[in-house]
């Protein structure tokens, strides 16, 4: 029965190849899937599945196929007894489709590890003679190549040349004899790109030009075969200068780009490889002709919506920019284009991708949003700039606010349908922090059931695209969960204080400055500074807290009870004034323009509120401390920043607005710390320095949360376990956590607070939705610091907190000193839960805001420590939120 339901579907996949309609291969899936169930789970039905699957995705290029096809292949597998016939050549279909969703969807290299090991188990239990060999080695050849591009370790590129001319040799079917050429020719253009041998691009050339007349016309690869040829001829022109190699690479690129089907996926990849040709053809003839050749190529590969967002994206990037370099007259186009370019960054990290996939994939694009941004702003377009910095930044944490969306006036349009949406939410919401798994190894299976979780994940992401079109088809909710356009931002501004967003790029860098008293954003050029300036301040300043071993909250050393965190250094003033040039280069370069294109004064007890919301590499600098603390311009009262305003940060203006809005709904809640207070305190982690002053700093907290008629609960040590501390922040309202923090670089997911039995990691946190959430007060190490390679998605356990529905939260830059956080932290809360400070104007503002809390105790601090040494006890303390 099962064979029946195989022979169905490989007649209705046959149909499909001959006649291009879908609706066979769906059927074709179908009867194979029926044959999976009837079989329970047959490998040969499976194997089946898995390669139709296979040949779906290249088609298709949908991810789904793919990874379903992988799953399958997976199965079968497993299910094959370890010396069957049927094994090798199921090995082979599961490392081709491994290679394949590196190649095209992860570039995770996992999967060609996976791949390359899948690939030599089947080689090994194929006979020298068999006909299959030379495709298998061909194959290998491939992984080798690609663990090279990755490692860049001559050795795998030397193995992938040396094992796809043994399997030349070795081949005697047409097809896999093509194959093999043309994997040649790849694996000798990357050694003729590292060597610059003349010889090695011809040798490649020959080898290809053979591939492409053995090559009928109209076989599916014809036409790559044909743009990697005109590729060989621009990399000889490199070396040669002969504009006829130039103008042969034009020709053979528009050979195949007509070559190719209008719906091939690959269809932008060869719009933009023909429009650089053509560009460079420009560049060295200046034909206007070439210009517009070119620009015209990247138009259309940008609005190929069968392409692949990553390679559309490209082109759509590539043409503004050389609108741009073109100058102003072309304003239209260049907003257009970079329009495009930003839209397309929400559909590369995707909702089908875990939330660590996202963040691998936008790390290598999301810099556009600054470049588009800097690009608005010098053609004079400021809301435009705004708008896409909002739109392109942070998305994934904007995809994790639309889950948490109140759904409530949907329901009374719709109810069931508002309920499917938050089911799926949650689901999506679930399976996206779900731990990658599929590289662990197969023997339970775990594999297994990690890849039937991708494949979950990706229907899930269909259907809420498809539920969202659905709401967006209902009058009043055509905008329902579109990014907001920048008016709509500003219609959200806190009734006080001013948001100054900062832009860094190489174009140009800048502030945009917000406030419901201004009656349009105010633009400030920081001419002075650059991306460069920010990276040189921060490798030092990061240098500076590495050798003082300030990534982590410290305890006692055994030599040290008075200060456990700060340990005695060498070249005390040397490492002081890293700190003070740091802060100098700041004010002058950033914070002193801005303050003086607000007309902002200082004031012996400033109220002027900013939220600073910061982007690139000065997302890790402490622009709240800049000033001049010694020297002959330093003045006290005048140059610090800290005298002129009270700061805070915030992710992105969305983030805040969102805080506003939801606050201005719940206008009932008057006390700053809400239904209560969850403290924790974990002094004696596993494995980690003690830090005795958590528990001191509790005590004080407790204490003053009771004399304000504050109700608590405590957790301490062995009490503060993950279950329970969840559990209390679902109980009350506001936290504060006083334990070790870590940031994980390689998965930012990852970071968290060490508890009594594990960590209590920002996945688990970022999924609450409190609607009530009021302060979270973060007394741990980096809690306030991200990933430098995801500044722009702003990833650290503060930002959680916000997305986790807190209004407000104070966290920290580096480590914090065990003996000075306990008195921190009292003045904090005293001055949180006391009357207005005299003199201070805003009274019912300073009740109800951890901004100027925090303010006046860290001012407390700084006068009785005094300024130098001072630095790294109170710079890192950080207030995000309302």
């Amino acid at each position: 029965m099962p064979y029946l339901y195989s022979l169905a579907g490989q007649s209705h996949f046959t149909r499909f190849q001959i006649s291009g309609n879908e609706a066979d291969l769906l059927e074709a899936l179908k009867l194979y899937n029926i044959g999976v169930k009837v079989s329970q789970n047959d490998p040969n039905t499976l194997n089946d599945l898995g390669t139709t699957l296979l040949q779906s995705y290249r088609y298709f290029k949908k991810s789904s196929y793919l990874q379903e096809a992988i799953s399958a292949l997976r199965r079968s597998i497993h299910l094959t007894p370890e010396n069957h016939p049927d094994l090798p050549p199921r090995l082979t279909n599961l490392s081709s489709a491994l290679e394949m969703r590196y190649t095209n969807l992860t570039t995770d290299i996992s999967d060609i590890h996976e791949a390359l090991d899948a690939q030599q188990r089947a080689n090994q239990y194929t006979p020298s003679e068999h006909p299959r060999l030379p495709s298998r080695l061909a194959n290998l050849g491939v992984c080798n190549l690609r663990l090279y591009e990755h490692t860049q370790d001559i050795v795998h590129l030397e193995s992938a040349i040396d094992i796809q001319r043994r399997a030349i040799d070795l081949c005697r079917d047409p097809e896999t004899l093509l194959s093999g050429l043309f994997n040649l020719g790849q694996a000798l253009r990357v050694l003729a790109i590292n060597t610059g041998n003349e010889e090695t691009i011809n040798e490649a050339m020959s080898i290809i030009e053979r591939c492409i007349c053995l090559t009928p016309e109209g076989h599916e690869k014809q036409a790559a075969r044909i743009a990697f040829f005109a590729d060989l001829h621009q990399l000889l022109y490199s070396t040669t200068n002969n504009i006829a190699d130039l103008n042969e690479a034009a020709r053979l690129h528009a050979e195949a780009l007509q070559a190719a089907s209008e719906m091939t996926d690959g269809l932008a990849t060869y719009y933009m490889a023909l429009a650089e040709t053509h560009l460079l053809l420009y560049q060295v003839i200046h034909d206007i002709d070439n210009l517009k050749a070119g620009m015209g190529h990247l138009r259309d590969g940008a609005n190929s919506v069968a392409s692949p967002p990553s390679s559309r994206f490209q082109c759509a990037r590539r043409l503004a920019q050389v609108l741009y370099q073109l100058g102003q007259e072309h304003k239209h186009d260049i907003l257009e284009s970079y329009q495009l370019a930003v839209e397309l960054l929400a559909l590369i990290g995707g909702l089908e991708r875990t939330v660590s996939d996202r963040h691998k994939q936008l790390q290598f694009v999301s810099e556009v949003t600054l470049e588009a941004a800097s690009v608005a702003l010098s053609i004079g377009h400021v809301l435009k700039g705004l708008e896409w910095l909002e739109q392109g930044r942070c998305l994934v944490w904007s995809q994790l606010n639309h889950m948490h969306q109140p759904w409530d006036v949907l329901r009374e349009h719709d109810s069931s349908l508002a309920s499917r949406i938050q089911q799926v939410a949650d689901a999506l919401e679930d399976s996206g922090f779900t731990k990658d798994m599929t590289k662990l190894e197969d023997a339970s299976g775990i594999k297994l059931k990690a890849q039937e979780e991708v494949v979950t994940r990706i229907e899930l992401a269909q259907e809420w695209e498809t539920l969202i079109s659905a709401v967006r088809n209902i009058q009043g909710f055509e905008d329902f969960l579109r990014p907001a356009p920048a008016v709509k931002l500003l219609q959200w501004l806190p009734d006080e204080g001013i948001i100054v967003v900062i832009n860094i790029h190489d174009i140009g860098c800048d502030a945009i400055c917000l406030s419901k008293v201004f009656d349009e954003p105010i633009h400030i050029p920081l001419a002075a500074f650059s991306p460069e300036k920010a990276e040189e301040l921060g490798q030092r300043l990061r240098g500076h807290l590495v050798r003082l071993k300030l990534l982590a909250r410290e305890g006692v050393d055994g030599n040290d009870d008075t200060d456990r965190a700060l340990r005695p250094v060498g070249q005390g003033r040397c490492e002081t004034s890293i700190v003070e040039h740091v802060l100098r280069d700041l004010w002058v370069l950033v914070g002193e323009p801005i303050l003086k294109g607000l007309d902002i004064k200082p004031a012996e007890t400033p109220t002027t509120r900013v939220w600073w919301c910061t982007t690139g590499a000065l997302a890790f600098l402490p622009l709240h401390a800049a000033g001049l603390y010694t020297g002959p311009d330093a003045r006290m009262g005048e140059t610090t920043m800290s005298d002129y305003v009270v700061s805070s940060y915030t992710p992105t203006v969305t983030a805040l607005t969102e805080r506003v809005r939801v606050s201005k709904r719940a206008l009932t809640t008057q006390q700053p710390l809400g239904s209560g207070m969850l403290t924790v305190a974990q002094a004696n982690a596993k494995g980690l320095p003690s830090i005795p002053g958590t528990l001191a700093e509790v005590q004080r907290v407790e204490q003053v949360a009771s004399r304000g008629g504050i109700s608590y609960k405590t957790l301490i040590d062995k009490d503060a376990t993950v279950e329970r501390t969840i559990s209390g922040l679902q109980e009350y309202s506001s936290v504060h956590l006083a334990c070790h923090g870590t940031q994980d670089a390689g998965d930012p997911f990852s970071s968290g607070f060490f508890l009594g039995d594990g960590i209590l990691d920002l996945s688990t946190i970022a999924q609450q939705n409190s609607k009530s959430a009021a302060l979270a007060f973060l007394s741990a190490c980096q809690t306030g610091t991200g990933d430098a390679n995801l500044s722009d998605e702003v990833v650290h356990l503060a930002a959680g907190m916000l997305a986790a529905g807190y209004r407000e939260v104070v966290a920290t830059m580096w480590s914090i000193s065990d003996s000075h956080a306990p008195q921190v932290a009292e003045e904090f809360y005293m001055e949180l839960l006391s009357g207005v400070d005299e003199g201070a104007s805003g009274g019912a503002a300073w009740r109800r805001c951890g901004a100027y809390a925090l303010h006046k105790a860290i001012k407390g601090l700084r006068n009785r420590l005094g300024n130098g040494k001072s630095f790294k006890s109170w710079v890192p303390y950080v207030h995000y939120g309302l």
